[in-house]
């Protein structure tokens, strides 16, 4: 019986692999990680009284200037034209 829950194992953690692999490229093909990053450098530097308020309109924002495009230099563009517009006194603004 050892065999089979082996068996069993291996292919659930080539399944996860799997999946993880999934999410990794679906992150870097959206760009998830950078947007996240500079999301968190904005809240950062603003410590707003309601971060939850100031990350749904950042989001907001975001989602306003590309509404669908998954062109990742297209995106990058805009955001550093939201965080431009946002904290014009912002290092990296080019």
């Amino acid at each position: 019986m050892a065999a089979a829950s082996s068996s069993s194992s291996s292919s659930c953690n080539a399944e996860e692999d799997e999946s993880l692999k999934g999410c990794e490229l679906y992150v870097q093909k959206h760009n998830i990680q950078q947007i996240l990053k500079e999301c968190i450098v904005n809240l950062c530097i603003a410590k707003p009284d309601r971060p939850m308020k100031f990350l749904r309109e950042h989001f907001e924002k975001l989602e306003f200037h590309f509404p669908k495009r998954n062109d990742q230099a297209e995106l990058k563009r805009g955001v550093k034209c939201v965080l431009s517009h946002a904290f014009p006194c912002m290092p990296g603004k080019d």
